[in-house]
């Protein structure tokens, strides 16, 4: 059985790229969690939201640049 190939190519600058989205990924963690327990509580769920959508659009990303043989 064939499968489609799901491997995208690299953008020229990922390392920039996956340097950025590690760095809003951390800042988002950090203040969701300072304003859960500070502030808005709304607002720190939202944040806390944001880093955990950041990190399974990575995980997804990393698994389609490693190519199709990548299980």
């Amino acid at each position: 059985m064939n499968r489609r190939s799901t491997y995208v190519a690299p953008h020229p600058a990922w390392r920039w790229m996956l340097g950025a989205g590690i760095a809003l990924t951390i800042v988002s963690a950090v203040l969701g969690g300072t304003l859960l327990v500070v502030g808005p509580f709304v607002a720190g769920v939202a944040l806390l939201a944001t880093a955990l959508a950041l990190v399974i659009a990575g995980a997804v990303l990393v698994r389609r640049l490693r190519g199709p043989a990548a299980v």
